[in-house]
């Protein structure tokens, strides 16, 4: 039986869940599992095209740079490409340490496929390089590039108000916000850039998987929340706000738009359908003196939903019986 102390939402959390309740139950109710001190490791492994997404996120920390000390960050693919083969390093050092049965030390986390394999690395590194490069290779001359940077914009003319280096945004939901089954809960939004410019309330998020109409869709979910987080800021309004998603590939446009007062709510409903879903498999417990919670929940409650492509890529296959069945069962 596991437990939180934890009641919170995100994108990528309610993702999960609808992925696989057994991964989301290793990944956020780890504390007092019988194998607890893996799970805690497991937590923050992450895969290549994680990593390949967070260095395609230094786009924001080079325009902090320049609004800051107003030093121009110039070859953004060579920056990110060092920072790439820097994590990669890291992250086999890491692995060896765990594999040792060794904490590693503080911030340095293996990657998915260094913690699981031993072989056929290469093919899967190579493939981020070549991610990397489609996605910053060409982005100094794109349109949001000269709009965010002085060539079209002055940099007195916008306020960049967070980045993706700053600590995870978040606010409270609360009826003042419209939320009345889900008040009281954590929301977190973590977008990669906001900033204001000419009135307007703008909030910039890279994406570095592909463009389909599915990912626009999910997206568009994706900003509804974290305009709830620019409203709750109290910088912005309703009718100033503007969202602007930046698929990392050649030809994407920069085109503000507006979220309207449906995609509000619907992301609001959405936010308190999961929270609601997940209590009903989860019971508050306090202590002898009745005033420190947690939320308790056991395994069986959060079945798996075996899928070998699923599988194969998680990172909680080593503990998942279910996961490894699978896996194994797709191999000739």
């Amino acid at each position: 039986m596991g437990n939180t102390r934890r009641r919170s939402w995100s994108f990528s959390r309610q993702r999960l869940f609808q992925t696989c309740r057994r991964a989301y139950f290793y990944q956020y109710y780890w504390k007092e599992e019988p194998n607890q001190d893996v799970l805690w490791e497991l937590r923050r492994v992450k895969s290549v095209p994680m990593v390949v997404g967070d260095v395609a996120e230094s786009i924001s920390v080079a325009l902090r740079q320049w609004v800051y000390s107003h030093v121009e960050a110039r070859n953004l693919f060579d920056v990110a490409s060092k920072q790439y083969e820097n994590v990669l390093k890291a992250s086999l050092r890491a692995a060896t340490v765990m594999r040792e049965g060794r904490r590693p030390p503080s911030g340095k986390w293996p990657i998915f496929n260094h913690h699981l394999k031993t072989g056929e690395r290469s093919a899967v590194e190579d493939m981020g390089r070549e991610t990397l490069r489609d996605y910053l290779a060409d982005f100094e001359a794109s349109e949001a590039w000269q709009f965010l940077w002085h060539k079209k914009t002055h940099h007195q003319l916008w306020e960049p108000i967070t980045t993706s280096s700053d600590d995870k945004q978040s606010f409270m939901a609360t009826t003042v916000l419209r939320f009345e089954r889900a008040a009281g809960i954590r929301i977190y939004t973590p977008s990669d850039l906001a900033l204001t410019h000419r009135g307007e309330f703008i909030i910039v998020d890279w994406k570095a998987g592909h463009k389909n109409e599915e990912a626009v869709a999910q997206v568009r979910k994706q900003f509804a929340s974290y305009c709830l987080w620019a409203l709750d800021y109290k910088k912005a309004t309703r009718s100033n706000l503007r969202v602007q998603p930046y698929f990392l590939q050649t030809g994407e446009t920069w085109a503000r738009s507006s979220v309207n007062a449906g995609g509000f709510l619907d992301v609001i409903h959405q936010i308190e359908d999961h929270v609601l879903n997940e209590m009903q498999h989860v019971a508050a417990r306090g202590d002898e003196n009745g005033e420190s919670i947690a939320y308790v929940a056991r395994e069986k409650d959060f079945p798996p939903s075996p899928r070998q492509s699923v599988c194969a890529a998680c990172k909680s296959l080593t503990v998942c019986n279910e996961e490894k069945k699978a896996v194994k069962g797709s191999r000739p």
